[in-house]
């Protein structure tokens, strides 16, 4: 019955004004997702087949693969993404300006993958472009907000650290500071969710191993600037700060063997710190 009553409006109704407009809405909303799909497995195709080429060292087929992505689909973000990486990944020699150009514009045009924002972090680290490198981190992380960017975090907390060591080095003792105390809200909130998911923990255990070593390398900085400040009209409650400064440095040391008991770093850089700042032994767990 309902399908005799479906036929014979539409028998009614065909030709009709109403009829044309309800028929081509129906055809959008049936087309458009096929359309979407068959725009975005071509996309991925392209990106799978320049990434094969990479792989085999065909830099130059990856390159002309993802320029002609580009001639068909000009302002899609995950193929500047990718031809960045190309242009990193390029061997015998990294195209560094071709790979920022393609970057930047992926971010420009609000890429939303944390791969795009690692890779060409990794490029200004290795670069020690910590400005940069920064700069970098903290775009992808204002893109990221739904997501878990530990590689970003960590980016910028290791870069705003090693930034702080060389103002350190110029005497630039507050501006140090300032940045020793961003780059341990960054790592903080690293560590803060990797102790929240376990699993995260045994996905990205060099991230988590690394985070701890940054972690303590900015904590020692940290304590470094301080000594440097000192003044000695002050110097009993500059030295309180920078007994409690040890204190949570050994905490930290004391944190990073526990959870990583077979990182040999963690061993080594307690041994260092031991070393350099004797009295630690005195808030850590166990003397080694």
């Amino acid at each position: 019955l309902n399908q005799n009553t479906s036929k014979l409006v539409i028998d009614i109704m065909r030709g009709t004004d109403s009829y044309n407009r309800l028929s081509k809405i129906i055809k959008e909303i049936t087309v458009r997702p096929l359309k979407s799909r068959s725009k975005q497995n071509a996309i991925s195709g392209y990106i799978r087949q320049a990434q094969s080429c990479v792989r085999l060292g065909r830099y130059g087929d990856a390159e002309i693969t993802l320029l002609r992505a580009l001639k068909y689909h000009p302002e899609n973000s995950d193929l500047h993404g990718f031809l960045g990486w190309v242009y990193k990944s390029w061997q015998p020699r990294q195209r560094y300006t071709d790979s920022t150009r393609a970057f930047t514009r992926a971010a420009d045009l609000q890429s939303s993958k944390i791969d795009m924002y690692w890779h060409w972090c990794q490029m200004e680290l290795k670069r020690k472009e910590w400005t940069s490198a920064i700069t970098i981190a903290e775009r992808g992380l204002e893109c990221l907000v739904s997501s878990v960017p530990v590689p970003l975090l960590w980016a910028s907390g290791y870069a705003h650290s090693r930034l702080a060591k060389e103002m350190y080095q110029q005497i630039q003792y507050g501006r140090a500071e300032q940045r020793v105390r961003t780059a341990k809200l960054r790592l903080d909130k690293a560590l803060r969710i990797f102790a929240n998911n376990s699993y995260l923990k045994t996905k990205m255990l060099s991230f988590y191993r690394s985070t701890f070593r940054a972690t303590i390398l900015n904590n020692e900085l940290g304590i470094l600037i301080k000594e440097a400040q000192q003044d000695s009209r002050f110097l009993h409650s500059d030295m309180r700060r920078i007994d409690r400064e040890l204190r949570v440095l050994a905490q930290s040391l004391d944190k990073w063997l526990d959870e990583c008991p077979d990182d040999p770093d963690a061993s080594t850089e307690r041994q260092r710190l031991i070393y350099m700042f004797p009295t630690i032994k005195t808030h850590l767990k166990a003397s080694m």
